[in-house]
């Protein structure tokens, strides 16, 4: 369905597909083709560290993405870092939704740095990332380095007293 010649699409839906990681892998193939794409929903499709390693050089060859969803991949620490990597190349990401994902301290780190390097972010959503202290004070940081998200989501994770400052 998505072939080579698809260099004009700008929106990807593949949204709960029960997608095989050989399938997530040579659809990221393919897609890395595609320079016109804004728009890429993945959300509901278990996406395994191995995959990731796909989806970050589609991400690497399509940074003019303003739209990503990833919620309820399951995506675990690796695979979140390899995104976070490939997202610091991002300048114009609107909105990321990673919710359901796992995030850990050092996920969390790349996540900063993404918010930090991204000023077009205005929609975050980590909803249930299992997010930690350490995690949730770097990220606290660096949102108050001047970003202007004006949607953040961390309903369902573990913020204590200490976090919450």
């Amino acid at each position: 369905v998505i072939y080579r010649n698809s260099s004009s699409l700008k929106h990807l839906n593949l949204s709960s597909c029960n997608l095989s990681q050989v399938s997530i892998a040579h659809i990221m193939i393919v897609a890395e083709h595609i320079q016109a794409l804004q728009h890429f929903n993945m959300s509901g499709n278990i996406i395994t560290n191995w995959a990731c390693g796909t989806l970050k050089e589609l991400l690497l060859s399509c940074n003019k993405i303003s739209y990503l969803n990833f919620s309820s991949c399951r995506i675990h620490e690796k695979g979140v870092s390899n995104i976070m990597m490939a997202l610091t190349t991002f300048t114009c990401l609107n909105y990321l939704s990673l919710q359901s994902c796992c995030i850990t301290d050092n996920s969390a780190r790349l996540l900063s740095n993404v918010i930090l390097s991204n000023k077009s972010l205005k929609h975050l959503d980590l909803t249930d990332c299992k997010l930690q202290e350490n995690g949730l004070a770097r990220l606290g940081i660096a949102l108050e380095e001047g970003n202007i998200i004006e949607y953040l989501s961390l309903s369902c994770n573990a913020i204590t007293d200490v976090a919450a400052y």
